[in-house]
């Protein structure tokens, strides 16, 4: 179990509803586990969890399947990219630009990796300014802008659940 609740629950509870919003909006399976479990490799989680190592990759790939393993992957290693207007497509596929790497994805990667990263994000603001009022959707507006460009490559319903919440913040501000 979690070791902290921040925001007043534990990020079981997060990783749950994450799924559930990917699963509502009709994602495939290998989205929606990675989805359950996108933040496996995370080592700075604010919960206090330690995450799993890089060399335990296969040991994941053989338990999760190699399709969730590489978007969970992906996910650790571009959830903290703080600006998405760094993709770029080339003969081979997409790139995500980090600070330290580029980062090849297959289009179909890019938009598994985009309804999960959309829907961590909702997921955090349903709970934190829907249900418990931390903060408000003005306040959530800096965390949705980073994901406007990357929500052009999510499934068309997350896409639109995205735009409801980027839509309230803009007006609300």
């Amino acid at each position: 179990m979690d070791k902290n609740e921040v925001y007043g629950r534990h990020h079981t509870s997060h990783l749950i509803h994450t799924a559930k919003i990917l699963s509502d909006n009709g994602c495939n399976a290998a989205t929606i586990v990675a989805g359950a479990l996108h933040s496996l490799y995370d080592n700075d989680s604010m919960y206090g969890n330690k995450g799993a190592n890089y060399n335990d990759r296969d040991t994941i790939r053989d338990i999760v399947g190699r399709d969730t393993e590489q978007l969970i992957f992906l996910y650790s290693q571009v959830h903290t990219v703080r600006d998405f207007t760094q993709i770029s497509g080339n003969d081979e596929g997409v790139v995500i630009h980090t600070k330290s790497d580029d980062i090849l994805l297959s289009d179909s990667e890019l938009n598994c990796l985009a309804d999960i990263l959309l829907s961590d994000m909702i997921e955090q603001i349903v709970w934190c300014v829907d249900h418990k009022g931390i903060f408000t959707i003005e306040e959530a507006q800096e965390h949705l802008a980073k994901l406007v460009e990357v929500s052009k490559y999510a499934t068309l319903s997350i896409r639109q659940l995205f735009d409801r919440y980027w839509e309230m913040s803009c007006a609300q501000a």
